[in-house]
């Protein structure tokens, strides 16, 4: 699960931006998010590239969310922009990390839209923002430790 988890979140992310959108954009945004990560999925990137690719995948991350948190709604080539940068990074991820039938667990939280839209029309519509703050920070964390000289696994000096 451990190559899925940032591919999940991003697909959420993205979810989360599309319930903003038409329903029609909707669906054309999720067929480019599908299309492009199963085309990339089967790319064989060189293993040093892994760094990159993972703080890449943090920082699509990042802004996918914050999309979320514009005060006005996003322009038309927007949401087609976010969904292919998202199935780029996260065929990317999970060609490096996991297995590429592990796209069936991270594609379909993108389906969070559609009870994301309903969330907007009601009172609790702040809620949708209140979870791509959360999606930024944890984003931010993830980035944070990534950089870190010696992972929480390892001893350190201290020890």
């Amino acid at each position: 699960m451990g190559g899925v988890l940032i591919p999940a979140l991003l697909c959420a992310a993205l979810g989360l931006a599309l319930a903003f959108q038409t329903k029609w954009m909707q669906w054309l945004s999720i067929a480019v998010l599908g299309a492009m990560a199963c085309l990339v999925v089967w790319i064989d990137f060189p293993q040093d590239w892994m760094a990159a690719v993972f703080v890449a995948g943090w920082v699509s991350l990042i802004v996918t969310a914050l999309s979320v948190l514009a005060p006005a709604r996003l322009p038309a080539w927007l949401p087609l922009s976010l969904a292919a940068n998202a199935g780029l990074w996260t065929g990317s991820l999970i060609a490096m990390t996991a297995q590429p039938s592990d796209l069936v667990l991270a594609l379909p939280l993108v389906l969070i839209a559609f009870p994301a839209r309903w969330v907007l029309n009601t009172p609790a519509r702040l809620g949708v923002k209140i979870v791509a703050g959360w999606l930024v920070a944890v984003a931010i964390l993830g980035v944070g430790v990534s950089m870190l000289p010696t992972p929480g696994y390892k001893a350190d000096h201290i020890e």
